[in-house]
Parts: structure tokens; C-alpha cells; sequence
């Protein structure tokens, strides 16, 4: 008699049925689920760590290079106004790709001055106009001629890392814009 799945085997000396192959089919097909389901796991995993550490590394670019440009601001010795572009028309999404500054030009060039809001900790370069140069090292103003301190005063930016929107979002009322 071949062997069927479902074949009934009596163990004379316990007088029990015992049913033989259906239980090994059940528990390879939870094998396979389960190790399925792990190297779906484990595939994802590697995809969000991957995006985790490439972001981390553009984060620490951006900084590199606001701290580097507020370096060359602080060492600017004149601030004079400049013709700059306030249209933004080249200003894309902040990547990688789009940090191809030369942060002391640009600054030379283009800087103002610095936006900082102390009780949080952020400081940036000011830069005059808005291009995608400008709101790679720093924030750009919007509208020609303006005074820092005197009247409103317009500031385009991207908050490129995490720590950048955290301390924006925490900022109180009273703190003072410099």
C-alpha cells in the first residue's frame, strides 16, 4: 500500500492512532513563514539603516559647511551691499549633489551677517538674496535692501538636518533674533 498523507498508523503496545505526515508538512510550511518573514525583516532593516547613515552623512556636510561659512563671516571685515538674485529660480531640493558650494566666495561675496536664536543654539550665516548656493551655506534674505534690527526682516532657509528643525520647533517667544 503506498504512503498517503493522511495514512493512520496503531501503535499495538499504547493502542493509539498516530497520524504520520501531516504534522511535518505543518510545521515545515511554518519554517518557511517564519524564515520568509525574517528575511523580509532583515531586508527592510538594511534599507532604513542604509537611509539612516546616508542622511546622518548629508547632515553632517551641512554642518561642515554653515560652520565654515560662519567662520568666514565672522572674519568679514566689510558688509557692503551687492546685486543678488531674489527670485529663486535655482533654488532645488537640498541634496548631496546641491552642496557644491564655495562657502568663503559666497560668503565674501553675498554675506550680511548671522541669524542666531541663542536658547537653542542655532546660529547661521546671513547671506544676501535667494539662490541655492545661499540656502546651502545659510539662509538668504528675501527682499533687497533690508536692515538687520530695523523692521521686519524677511529670511529664506532649509532646515536640512533633524537637530535644525528640533531647535526651531522648541524655540520660545522670548527669544531675541540677532
Amino acid at each position: 500500500m503506498p504512503f498517503s498523507i493522511s495514512q493512520e498508523v496503531r501503535d499495538v503496545t499504547k493502542k493509539k492512532v498516530i497520524k504520520i505526515g501531516r504534522s511535518g508538512a505543518k510545521r515545515k510550511k511554518r519554517i518557511l513563514i517564519a524564515a520568509g518573514s525574517a528575511g523580509v525583516f532583515l531586508f527592510v532593516s538594511i534599507f532604513f539603516l542604509i537611509g539612516y547613515l546616508q542622511q546622518r552623512s548629508f547632515e553632517t556636510s551641512i554642518a561642515e559647511i554653515q560652520a565654515e561659512a560662519l567662520t568666514v563671516m565672522e572674519n568679514k571685515e566689510e558688509i557692503k551691499a551687492r546685486p543678488a538674485d531674489y527670485s529663486g529660480m535655482d533654488v532645488e531640493t537640498l541634496e548631496p549633489g546641491t552642496l557644491n558650494v564655495n562657502v568663503q566666495d559666497q560668503v565674501s561675496q553675498f554675506g550680511v551677517g548671522t541669524f542666531e536664536i541663542p536658547s537653542i543654539g542655532l546660529k547661521l550665516p546671513v547671506l544676501e538674496g535667494i539662490t541655492q548656493a545661499n540656502i546651502s551655506i545659510g539662509v538668504g534674505t528675501v527682499k533687497p535692501n533690508q536692515a538687520i534690527g530695523k523692521g521686519n526682516f524677511a529670511l529664506l532657509g532649509v532646515t536640512g538636518t533633524s537637530v535644525q528643525k528640533i531647535a526651531v520647533e522648541k524655540r520660545t517667544t522670548d527669544d531675541k533674533l540677532r
